[in-house]
């Protein structure tokens, strides 16, 4: 759909069909555990940052945000994703050398090992949440 949106006179069939070609050659090509890669690192950003957004909607009241052109930056909400960030990475790293060993020596540094009970997702995704929620509570107190 985004290249006929980029180029709307192209025909569709012969579009789909060479995106089909495409994509089937490179699953043969392609190692698919490279892939997951990507998607733990991914997965590493997104779990937080909708946990943050999930707990900070339903913990405002009146349960709105301010979408204008003029509403106010709310830069104290990286504070939490980067806590739900740096969880996930402290308990599953990935799996590509540098950046898994880079984490795995922050982890002993600071005296952690991950149980093998522990759910990257899961966990991540309850530091960024109640971190939110604190955030919230701050700053309706220093509001008032």
């Amino acid at each position: 759909m985004s290249t006929q949106n980029l180029r709307p006179l192209w025909d569709r069939r012969i579009l789909a069909g060479v995106i089909t070609a495409l994509t089937t050659a490179g699953a043969l090509w392609f190692n698919i555990a490279d892939y997951e890669n990507f998607l733990t690192l991914i997965g590493s950003v997104f779990v937080p940052m909708s946990a943050v957004m999930i707990a900070d909607y339903f913990a405002t009241p009146g349960r709105s945000w301010d979408l204008s052109a003029t509403a106010r930056s709310r830069w104290l909400m990286l504070l939490p994703w980067a806590a739900g960030f740096v969880t996930y990475q402290l308990i599953n790293p990935g799996y590509v050398s540098w950046w898994a060993s880079a984490w795995t020596s922050i982890g002993h540094a600071i005296g952690f090992t991950p149980a093998s009970w522990m759910s990257a997702s899961i966990l991540s995704f309850c530091v960024a949440a109640a971190l939110t929620l604190l955030a919230g509570w701050l700053a309706r107190l220093i509001r008032r």
